[in-house]
């Protein structure tokens, strides 16, 4: 009888001690509790004999041990969603920095496209000025050279169109396919 109720509020006690103490600080309090009871059994004669003073020790053991494989998992589960949140904040920046890398390869190509494109028009524009000069400089002296230099102009503006359009099919084809 009275050897239940001492062992139940050191059971409580011992629980609560593993369930806020580390091994190490809550093991001189357990030393210090199974002493006490050993004392106080062996002073009082009326908890009980050496079998009660075994059977509480073993269960303020028991709620010790219960409350620090609490304590233990709750310091685990805590790490494990500080982990997890530091992850997940990660994940969203690598992912910030991937849509980066693709917004930026985006305008990197853009930026190509216009200079080819520019590339192009260019060179094209010099010949047709430059055969169109011809054309005007001959126009009235040489008729076989005016044809040549207004088939030059024909045959560059219809280049120049062509290549135009290869590269915007091509560009299209390729944006297409990555979607």
């Amino acid at each position: 009888g009275s050897a239940m109720a001492v062992g139940a509020s050191v059971v409580v006690a011992a629980y609560t001690v593993g369930t806020r103490l580390r091994r190490r600080a809550a093991l001189p309090a357990l030393v210090l509790t199974l002493a006490g009871l050993a004392v106080e059994f062996g002073v009082s004669g009326d908890l009980g004999g050496p079998a009660d003073l075994v059977g509480v020790m073993i269960v303020v053991v028991a709620a010790r041990w219960l409350g620090d494989t609490l304590r233990t998992r709750r310091e685990h589960a805590t790490a494990l969603e500080a982990r997890t949140k530091g992850l997940e904040m990660r994940t969203r920046e690598l992912e910030e920095a991937r849509e980066e890398l693709a917004r930026r390869a985006v305008v990197d190509e853009r930026l190509r496209i216009a200079r080819e494109l520019h590339d192009i028009v260019a060179h094209s524009m010099g010949v047709v000025v430059v055969q169109a000069m011809v054309a005007d400089a001959v126009l009235t002296d040489d008729p076989a050279q005016e044809r040549r230099a207004v088939a030059a102009i024909r045959d560059t503006g219809r280049s120049t169109l062509d290549e135009l359009r290869g590269l915007l099919e091509a560009e299209a084809a390729r944006a297409c396919a990555e979607k």
